[in-house]
């Protein structure tokens, strides 16, 4: 069966921390997220989520709190299906979209059907996505993207200034490292 609940509302920019316990008739508790010390986390927004709140690092892992849930970003690409072509085993190529300099501002589109409107856009294009979040070998990414969840908003758009790093830094690092985290998917010289 089917429970709902309302949080109680909460000042913008708020992180939540929730988790859910229920006891039934004979008082046996069972938790989700099942540990005494583990819990949901969610920052209160009153704006649009841009990609960096999405990407938010409040997981030790790297990935994204939001997986599964259906989010609207819009951003830069800064990567084409053209220019990072799909890899062995059927794997698409990959579109990237990034909406800031500052770390955790980039993610990429996934999706494997070969008309995909995302596949069209071009580099500098700004565009708005709605799609499932998702962690693809440890990457953020929007899937489930379909055609008419996909706008371009504008072509010839500059692309985000490079973050300025030594690939030493992030190179071999594990998921969730602080070093690398921040500059998934961004542009980096």
């Amino acid at each position: 069966t089917m429970y709902g609940a309302m949080l109680p509302a909460q000042a913008a920019s708020t992180l939540m921390r929730w988790k859910v316990e229920v006891k039934d008739a004979n008082n046996i508790k069972v938790a989700v997220p099942p540990a005494d010390t583990a819990y949901f986390f969610y920052r209160v927004l009153d704006r649009k989520p841009t990609i960096a709140d999405v990407r938010e690092p409040l997981a030790r892992n790297g990935n994204s709190v939001y997986q599964g849930y259906w989010v609207t970003l819009e951003g830069t690409v800064t990567a084409a299906a053209s220019d990072i072509l799909g890899g062995g085993f059927g794997a698409p190529p990959r579109i990237y979209i990034q909406d800031g300099a500052d770390g955790y501002s980039a993610l990429y589109l996934r999706s494997n059907s070969p008309s995909a409107k995302i596949r069209a856009f071009s580099r500098g294009d700004k565009v708005r996505i709605k799609g499932v979040v998702i962690e693809d070998f440890n990457v953020t990414a929007l899937d489930s993207i379909a055609n008419t969840d996909a706008t371009l908003i504008s072509t010839g758009n500059p692309l985000p200034a490079p973050h300025d790093g030594v690939p030493a830094d992030f190179a071999r690092q594990t998921a969730g490292s602080i070093f690398a985290e921040p500059w998934e998917s961004m542009l980096v010289e």
